[in-house]
């Protein structure tokens, strides 16, 4: 009966962690499209403006990436303490066919999770310099490219440094049959240790 309750809470976390990333990013699309929509009613439009998403992009793609190891930790959790001794195997099936994908950098390198914030974060970055003017001045124009520069190697960097959904799944599930393996072979079952 306790093992019932616990997938269930786990399951339930799941759900919650789904519907908040969900959430997470209608919100990330409602308010960059309200900024960038603000900035093009001003009369004179100032490329920085276009960054200012940025104070919501950054913050909400770290929260999203939070919720999405979460929800892989529990899958893995899943796969290794309850699909591996019955006949349901949801969570080890969408692995094994997630696995299944042949293209070398989708599965190690992409994160579909990071898609909506690459997409506004390319969006801002876009419009940020097409509207570039040198009318300031050419020192001014300068530090407007670096800036520039320097916010995209700062995604290109956030982006890059997350792994991808199905290693990180995978690393969770190694971990977790590390932690089995243990439990079973010294019977520490309601014991915290220490590697």
């Amino acid at each position: 009966m306790m093992k019932e309750k616990e997938y269930e809470l786990l399951y339930n976390g799941m759900t919650k962690a789904e519907n908040l990333i969900n959430n997470s990013r209608n919100l990330l699309y409602t308010v960059s499209t309200a900024m960038i929509a603000f900035v093009f009613t001003q009369g004179i439009i100032n490329p920085f403006f276009f960054l200012i998403p940025f104070t919501i992009i950054i913050p909400m793609y770290y929260m999203s990436i939070k919720y999405v190891k979460g929800m892989f930790r529990i899958a893995a959790y899943i796969i290794i303490f309850y699909e591996r001794d019955n006949d349901i195997k949801w969570q080890t099936r969408l692995f094994n066919f997630r696995a299944t994908v042949k293209d070398t950098f989708r599965r190690r390198y992409l994160n579909y999770d990071s898609l909506p914030y690459l997409l506004i974060s390319t969006i801002c970055l876009t419009l940020y310099f097409f509207n570039l003017i040198a009318l300031q001045g050419v020192y001014i124009f300068i530090i407007e490219i670096v800036v520039g520069v320097l916010f995209l190697a700062a995604i290109t960097f956030i982006t890059l440094k997350q792994e991808s959904s199905l290693m990180m799944e995978k690393r969770y599930i190694d971990e977790w049959n590390t932690i089995k393996e243990k439990e079973l072979k010294n019977k520490l079952y309601n014991t915290v240790y220490f590697p």
